[in-house]
């Protein structure tokens, strides 16, 4: 037999071994059965303390409503965050022992210590700070978006009014995405936003300008100054046209009364 032959052969003989060897199947069925377990078992994984959270996120929503209040939650294995915000119209008699500020002009929100996290919060504690308090109030409560309550920029304190910049960097991002200018002044906290006069529909109700020859007028919700909105008991027309002429000069832009 020559070489060939015996080649020929040989690949025949392992060909003929390897189709004859049965195929292994016994390995598969024991992958699957071990993952179901696995799978089957994910809710046993669970913290006992985010199931004790979730409860407990519950019977805030819960108590908060009884209230008549607006709740907004979030929780995990570690903690509870939570924020109760009872609602106040203009004529309503708003209580001294609360931290409260303006949701709008004819709303204000006050915040309720029992079913409220942030110890910064509560008037009697040592830790009380009123801005600490909003700052996380408004950031934690706009982040959740929950009940559809978007909570308006700056804050305003009550009863004081004062406005408080507490998004800076949003306010004036947002400011500039629409097509306004931002002014700012000696710190990041201080700054007005101007619209073109086109964005308002009622122009004549705010305070307007020319900036190099281009109608604009102060979008309120971005601008930390109070006298420069004219619904505002501390609106000033000259102080607000002398700032931004002020403001003006040291950006080259030239600005006038409108």
């Amino acid at each position: 037999m020559n070489f060939k032959n015996i080649l020929s052969v040989s690949v025949l003989a392992v060909l003929s071994i390897v189709n004859a060897a049965p195929v292994t199947t016994k390995t598969l069925p024991s992958v699957v059965s071990k993952s179901k377990p696995i799978l089957g078992s994910s809710t046993k994984t669970i913290p006992s303390s985010y199931i004790a959270n979730q409860d407990k996120s519950k019977s805030i929503i819960d108590g908060c409503k009884a209230k008549s209040g607006i709740p907004v939650t979030a929780y995990d294995s570690n903690e509870v965050t939570s924020v109760c915000l009872i609602s106040y119209g203009s004529e309503d008699e708003i209580p001294k022992e609360s931290t409260c500020f303006y949701h709008n002009e004819d709303t204000v929100f006050c915040i309720d210590d029992e079913y409220t996290s942030f110890k910064d919060c509560i008037k009697s504690s040592n830790n009380y700070s009123y801005f600490s308090c909003n700052s996380n109030v408004h950031t934690f409560v706009n982040k959740q978006k929950q009940n559809g309550l978007v909570l308006s920029r700056p804050l305003v304190s009550y009863p004081e009014k004062v406005r408080h910049a507490i998004t800076p960097r949003e306010d004036q991002k947002e400011c500039q995405d629409n097509n306004g200018l931002v002014f700012s002044y000696q710190t990041i906290f201080q700054y007005l936003c101007l619209y073109p006069e086109s964005n308002f529909k009622s122009p004549e109700k705010e305070h307007c300008v020319t900036v190099d020859g281009k109608p604009y007028c102060i979008f309120d919700d971005d601008t930390t100054t109070g006298f420069c909105k004219k619904s505002s008991d501390f609106y000033n027309k000259e102080s607000c046209t002398l700032l931004l002429q002020y403001i003006g000069r040291n950006k080259q832009m030239k600005v006038e009364e409108n």
